[in-house]
């Protein structure tokens, strides 16, 4: 897990280092279509079929403009803020998910315990960066693109999990994501 978490946070830092040879937004398109044509093989080698008439359908449209506006979003925003900063704002996706789901799936009701692990993770948040806030302005944009990607990708997780895109294989539900055309 250590592992995957250093992995997923490092991506933002080898985006600002390669930023100077492509920019930012073009560097989430080329990861797109590399990890589309990476799922294209596994698939095939599994001879498992991603492409159904849910792949046409609203929903599995919608995951995909989501999950574009929240690449499109982190890649922006760190033309404007530091990678540090973007990784800590995108990570707030979990506890926003909860929230939404907490509205839209009725067996993932909070409990007041997690309310309270919720409120504490934004208040930790809001501890961290709350000086910085303040103090340097230069930062916000990307900060608020940061907040919009984890929104993004909490609405993401809610529309999956709300609807029947739930019941697809993770390939599929990844392909909806990519929104590769049926």
């Amino acid at each position: 897990m250590v592992t995957c978490c250093f992995i997923w946070g490092f991506n933002q830092v080898a985006a600002k280092l390669a930023a100077p040879a492509m920019t930012l937004v073009m560097q989430g398109g080329v990861r797109s279509a590399i990890a589309a044509a990476c799922l294209l093989v596994w698939a095939r080698i599994r001879a498992s079929r991603c492409f159904s008439a849910m792949a046409r359908s609203g929903r599995a449209l919608a995951a995909g403009a989501l999950f574009a506006g929240e690449f499109l979003f982190i890649f922006a925003g760190l033309a404007y803020t530091g990678a540090a900063r973007m990784v800590v704002f995108i990570y707030l996706a979990p506890c926003l998910a909860a929230l939404g789901l907490h509205w839209f799936v009725p067996s993932e009701r909070l409990r007041p315990q997690q309310w309270a692990g919720v409120l504490c993770a934004f208040a930790g948040i809001t501890l961290a960066f709350g000086d910085g806030f303040a103090v340097s302005r230069g930062s916000l944009l990307g900060d608020a693109f940061g907040v919009m990607a984890a929104a993004l990708w909490a609405a993401t997780t809610v529309v999956i999990r709300a609807t029947g895109l739930s019941s697809a294989s993770a390939s599929k539900t990844l392909f909806y994501s990519l929104r590769l055309p049926p």
